[in-house]
């Protein structure tokens, strides 16, 4: 599968945001330390992802999957 995607460029403002950290622990320290190189790609990959996320949607149909009392039924059997 091709996504056609048209290229974008996040600022240096938004790639050097730090990662949002799901927990409400005041304090989290690091497992790993990980040299600022490498601290900058994670930060730079995580908000390209966030961003692909927001561009890319999809949908698909599963022949015959039943789901809630509902069924779905794909393009081959349309019944």
């Amino acid at each position: 599968m091709v996504l056609p995607l048209k290229k974008f460029q996040l600022s240096e403002e938004v790639t050097s945001q730090a990662i949002p950290m799901l927990s409400d622990r005041q304090f989290v320290v690091d497992k790993t330390k990980l040299s600022l190189e490498e601290d900058k790609l994670q930060r730079e990959l995580f908000w390209y992802r966030e961003e692909l996320f927001k561009i890319v949607q999809g949908r698909w149909r599963e022949v015959g999957l039943l789901l809630d009392d509902l069924l779905f039924v794909g393009a081959d059997n349309p019944g």
